[in-house]
């Protein structure tokens, strides 16, 4: 992502079994990711709309050191799509794979991995990633793998 980019704060919606292995919130926590990668539509990173789940005053970060202690959160690995439009000029080098946290467990749970082989119409399949200081150049990215949150 580009030089100067406008982090906030989002809640993380942390997971948890029950004893009957169904998944729900157990908490919320912060993660840092570019505003304008946030937004409403299902090709961007959807806010949580929790307000009942505890929330707990700690950062939790994506980190690809397995080894290290604490939550790994929930995340999808994309890739760019090489089209016409992801060509053009962003002011910086568009990164070919990147690691996106996803904050809600209900948007993990509705995207899907890019199938090559299941033709060009795949929903949810794809995110719009920005590339801009200012929010006006962004990048379609294919996601190519799911990663569950982890907990060590």
């Amino acid at each position: 992502m580009a030089r100067g980019i406008q982090k906030q704060d989002f809640a993380y919606e942390v997971e948890l079994k029950d004893g009957n292995g169904v998944l729900g919130i157990a908490a919320l926590m912060k993660v840092s990711l570019d505003t304008y990668n946030v937004g409403t539509s299902a090709a961007k990173i959807n806010e949580t709309q929790n307000v009942s789940a505890p929330r707990i005053p700690a950062h939790i970060k994506l980190n690809k050191n397995k080894n290290e202690y604490g939550i790994h959160p929930r995340h999808v690995v994309l890739e760019l799509i090489t089209n016409g439009t992801s060509s053009a000029c962003f002011g910086t080098k568009l990164k070919r794979r990147l690691e996106v946290p996803i904050l809600t467990l209900e948007q993990f749970q509705q995207l899907q991995e890019y199938d090559p082989l299941g033709g060009l119409v795949q929903p949810y399949t794809t995110m719009t990633i920005n590339h801009s200081w200012d929010g006006t150049a962004s990048a379609e990215y294919r996601i190519i793998q799911k990663v569950n949150e982890v907990k060590v």
